[in-house]
C-alpha cells in the first residue's frame, strides 16, 4: 500500500503531469514578428548599448570552428565564397571563388603544398592567460 501511495503522489506531483503543455508557435512564412524591447520588461536602451557594446567586442577570428581546429593539427581547409572576408584567416585557410572547377583545382593542390606546423594560428589557447 506504501508503494502505491508513492507511486501515486510522484505521479501527481511530477511536473510533467501538473502542467499544461506549451503552445509551439512558428511565424507565418516570410513573416518575422518583431516586438519592442519594452513589450518585455526590458529598457530598449540599455538593449541598444548592449547590443553596441557585444559588436564591438566581436572576434574578427572565423565563426568557423572546424578551421580553428584544423590549424591545431596542420590541416589546411578550403574557404569557399567570401563568406569569411575581412575575418582573420590563418596559413592553413585556401580561398576560392565559388567555382567547381577552382575548388577542384585547389583541392588537388593541397597534397603539394608543404607540412604546417602544429601549433595554432590563431592563439596559444589560453585565452584568460
Amino acid at each position: 500500500m506504501r508503494i502505491f501511495f508513492a507511486v501515486t503522489c510522484t505521479l501527481l506531483f511530477t511536473p510533467a503531469f501538473s502542467q499544461k503543455p506549451g503552445l509551439l508557435y512558428y511565424p507565418p512564412a516570410g513573416k518575422w514578428e518583431t516586438r519592442p524591447a519594452v513589450s518585455f520588461g526590458l529598457n530598449q536602451a540599455l538593449v541598444d548599448s548592449a547590443v553596441v557594446s557585444l559588436t564591438r567586442s566581436e572576434v574578427p577570428n572565423t565563426r568557423n570552428l572546424y578551421d580553428d581546429q584544423a590549424a591545431s593539427f596542420g590541416k589546411y581547409v578550403i574557404n569557399i565564397g567570401d563568406r569569411q572576408k575581412g575575418r582573420t584567416a590563418g596559413n592553413n585557410v585556401l580561398h576560392s571563388e565559388i567555382n567547381s572547377h577552382k575548388m577542384i583545382a585547389i583541392a588537388r593542390s593541397v597534397s603539394s603544398l608543404p607540412a604546417l606546423g602544429t601549433s595554432n594560428v590563431y592563439g596559444s589557447g589560453h585565452t584568460a592567460v
